[in-house]
């Protein structure tokens, strides 16, 4: 009950408690788990995993939990060693499915990796989703000069990461159609092999004989180390924003630094991901360097830390296209978020 109302303190002594009193109550050990490697209290965690499963070795949700601990710690191998254990008791744990091909992507088990991330849509968090509705999905064997609608998922770091994998579709021979969030269209028209870009939510979307969402493409080109997409630039800032950027930075002393210190606050990791302005602003010290701010909606954290000598100009980003010209015209970015990131 606490635990679901988000009181963790009372959930934990409770839990302490139900230990106490019956030290093989391997759900105690589970629950209590949960709530350390949420508070990234890694080793901790393992170590009620490693408790419960002491005393019931067949709970696949401590085999799966302890795999998260493992990933988040970067044991990689023996978080992988931990989802088999879980997978090989309950195979139909599509979080758990999911989970351990993050792992292997990051371990550069591509080939691996990729088909074991559709797991994806039968999770909580991507059910509800995935949007192709009975137009069929676009594999490698569709026929010449079809029409496919890519459609964007997830965050704006992942659909311009993604993004890249449009020039092979239209090496193929297909006619891409790409649906991504407003924020990001215009920039998306600048890309190589899109046809026409869509705005998603429009529910009048032209014609077109298969769909695919963007981030099941790596799997669909069969992408290992060796094939990831890397023709750079593959999304270009256009010359009318680019020049006015550059006229309105001329005055600003070098090296002009971009910073980000946060991301979507949506994320489920952001805790982890966003480090706040604090620890960028030492750059400030830096001999006749200028920081210019690309962190939207940042002028409260800019204003809390007295850093007035940021330059805040971010309230004239109007989408991501005059975000990449800006960083364009930037030397350096240093930045917590993909999405900046891989525009950079």
């Amino acid at each position: 009950m606490h635990q679901g109302r988000g009181e963790d303190d009372a959930a934990m002594e409770c839990y302490r408690q139900a230990i106490r009193a019956n030290p093989g109550m391997a759900e105690a050990h589970c629950n209590l788990g949960n709530i350390l490697r949420e508070r990234l209290d890694l080793a901790a965690a393992i170590a009620q995993y490693d408790a419960g499963l002491t005393v019931a070795p067949d709970i696949a949700a401590l085999h799966a939990n302890k795999g998260v601990a493992l990933h988040e710690l970067g044991r990689f191998d023996d978080a992988l060693v931990s989802y088999d254990r879980a997978l090989a008791l309950d195979p139909e744990d599509a979080e758990c499915r999911r989970n351990r091909a993050m792992t292997l992507l990051l371990l550069g088990r591509l080939a691996e990796g990729w088909p074991a991330y559709e797991a994806r849509w039968r999770t909580a968090r991507f059910k509800g989703q995935d949007r192709g509705g009975k137009t069929p999905r676009w594999t490698a064997a569709a026929k010449p000069g079809a029409r496919v609608l890519v459609r964007a998922e997830q965050g704006f770091g992942d659909t311009i990461q993604f993004a890249r994998y449009a020039a092979l579709l239209a090496a193929a021979d297909q006619h891409v159609i790409l649906e991504c969030p407003a924020i990001l269209r215009r920039l998306m028209t600048s890309l190589d092999g899109v046809i026409q870009v869509v705005e998603q939510g429009d529910d009048r979307l032209p014609g077109h004989d298969y769909q695919i969402p963007l981030m099941s493409l790596p799997a669909a080109f069969a992408t290992d180390l060796a094939t990831i997409p890397a023709d750079v630039p593959y999304l270009r800032a256009s010359d009318r924003d680019r020049a006015d950027w550059r006229r309105r930075l001329d005055k600003l002393a070098g090296p002009r630094i971009g910073i980000v210190w946060k991301g979507s606050p949506d994320h489920p990791r952001d805790r982890v991901r966003s480090p706040g302005l604090a620890p960028l602003l030492p750059l400030l010290g830096l001999s006749g360097a200028t920081l210019v701010s690309l962190q939207m909606g940042g002028g409260a954290d800019l204003a809390a830390h007295g850093a007035d000598a940021v330059v805040d100009i971010t309230g004239d980003l109007g989408d991501f296209a005059a975000t990449a010209a800006l960083v364009e015209c930037l030397d350096l970015v240093v930045t917590c978020d993909t999405a900046v990131g891989h525009l950079a």
